[in-house]
């Protein structure tokens, strides 16, 4: 089977050579090792590859080059380069992986042929992400989705006549309720299945200071501010706690962050990583701690839970996204967004509790096995 994607994964090219985010690349891997040859279109960008970047191999992948754009106001002047690339795509392959929405994907199932199958895979909430933004002022919030409404409706009423797919849920209750009922559930990951058996349990929580760990971009939405003010009231409050909290991730509140930690008095305590690319180096941050912490206020997945359960960390999460999917009753601890109580109890919980973490952390890792990126793609096809 010939496989095509659409999906703007911010590729870019230097000095004759593509290259793609290693979340992405690893997709791309999984996919021609399974299938062959893949087709993916994109916007691509002529610069220096981030050092988070690993170069896509020609011999599989074949690039339907778009011309570089940021957004779905930036992708308007090349309307006629996306069709032209539907038709090259429609034309390549059997089976069509179209993230959604990316701007203007319903024009594929104007142009498809009867040997084509296209599946829309719903990957975010687009309508939560712009009203959830707290930089814009609400009536350009409610301005930027009069603006994207049509198109999310022309783009959804082209999934209800192919096939529809959504990372978790959460997103099922956020698309148009006449595509609801035929979309499938799928859970996104960021790891092969290889990678995943071969991993090994570890034990954790064995020393009397225990390691914390958290993993996201740093932006609004994300809840570190109420992370930090947890680990501040602990520190107050629980002095004889003893407890290291990482923060890996780069974003536009990289500096406010530090600088409200050191508000807290809690440099002494917290470590910034700044970004680290996925693959062994972040893996070994995974392995140095007991307690992966996802304070968000709103997600799609998260795939970097996976991952953590993956390296047998226990996972205290905010219930969003897939989070109660994944964790259940016995692979994790679950708390309500943006709640300081919530979070400081279960916090706290890990430390009077350490047995039962431990089982939580065994049960948390057994679960990760089941969530592949080539379990996702093989449901995916299979559908």
């Amino acid at each position: 089977m010939r496989i095509g994607l659409y999906c703007n994964w911010g590729i870019v090219h230097h000095n004759g050579t593509f290259y793609a985010p290693v979340v992405h690349k690893s997709y791309l891997d999984v996919i021609s090792e399974k299938n062959g040859t893949v087709y993916l279109m994109c916007s691509v960008k002529e610069c220096i590859p981030h050092i988070s970047y690993a170069n896509i191999d020609e011999r599989k992948v074949n690039i339907i080059t778009l011309p570089s754009f940021q957004s779905y106001i930036g992708s308007t002047p090349h309307f006629f380069s996306i069709v032209k690339g539907f038709n090259l795509l429609i034309n390549k392959c059997d089976f069509i992986y179209i993230r959604t929405p990316e701007p203007f994907s319903w024009i594929a199932s104007l142009l498809k042929n009867k040997t084509v199958t296209l599946n829309y895979h719903y990957s975010s909430n687009p309508i939560e992400v712009i009203l959830n933004d707290d930089k814009k002022p609400y009536f350009i919030k409610l301005l930027k989705v009069l603006m994207f409404f049509p198109e999310f409706y022309l783009i959804s009423f082209a999934a209800y006549f192919n096939n529809a797919s959504a990372n978790g849920p959460s997103v099922i209750q956020n698309i148009p309720f006449f595509i609801r009922n035929k979309t499938r559930v799928l859970y996104e990951s960021t790891i092969p299945s290889l990678t995943l058996l071969k991993k090994k349990h570890r034990s954790i929580l064995k020393d009397k200071k225990i390691k914390f760990l958290s993993v996201g971009r740093l932006q609004n939405g994300k809840g570190l501010h109420i992370m930090l003010d947890v680990f501040s009231l602990i520190k107050d409050k629980h002095p004889s706690v003893e407890f290291e909290l990482t923060i890996i991730g780069s974003g536009p509140l990289s500096d406010v962050l530090s600088d409200y930690a050191n508000s807290l008095e809690l440099l002494d305590k917290v470590t910034f990583k700044g970004e680290i690319a996925n693959g062994d180096e972040l893996n070994s941050f995974y392995a140095s701690h007991d307690v992966f912490i996802l304070p968000s206020l709103s997600e799609t997945g998260p795939r970097v839970l996976i991952e953590a359960l993956s390296e047998s960390n226990l996972c205290i999460a905010s219930n969003v996204g897939y989070v109660s999917a994944l964790l259940g009753e016995r692979a994790g601890l679950i708390v309500d967004p943006g709640c300081v109580d919530d979070l400081s109890k279960s916090i706290l919980w890990v430390y009077e509790n350490r047995k039962q973490a431990q089982k939580m952390a065994l049960s948390g890792f057994t679960v990760s096995k089941e969530y592949s990126i080539d379990n996702f793609f093989h449901q995916l096809f299979r559908g």
